[in-house]
């Protein structure tokens, strides 16, 4: 039996997500498509807790999905698909939060 979650709508099995990254990093167009579409809620989810913002949170979430998709190759299979790339916008977003608070003084709009 395989864990279900809702993205944006549809449902996506998390053993399809793992799938699909592997299609995706063979070249699979389709399958990068439905990867980004499959954590993009999630990503802007996250990134809005952190940053409390919508534009900021929008902005990083681009950043985010730009770096999941530059960096699928370096997707071991070791933990859920969607746990890795919540790790990877976790990791950006805590520098993010780490750079504006370090040139402005504040956590976030900087």
């Amino acid at each position: 039996m395989t864990r279900e979650a809702h993205a944006g709508g549809a449902r996506a099995s998390v053993v399809g997500l793992e799938e699909l990254a592997k299609r995706a990093v063979a070249g699979d167009g389709g399958a990068l498509t439905a990867v980004v579409e499959g954590v993009q809620d999630d990503v802007y989810r996250l990134a809005l807790r952190m940053l409390w913002h919508p534009q900021d949170a929008e902005d990083a979430s681009q950043e985010i999905l730009f770096k999941i998709v530059t960096s699928l190759a370096t997707f071991r299979g070791e933990s859920a698909f969607r746990t890795w790339a919540l790790r990877v916008a976790t990791n950006h977003l805590l520098n993010v939060r780490r750079s504006c608070a370090t040139s402005c003084g504040r956590i976030v709009n900087c």
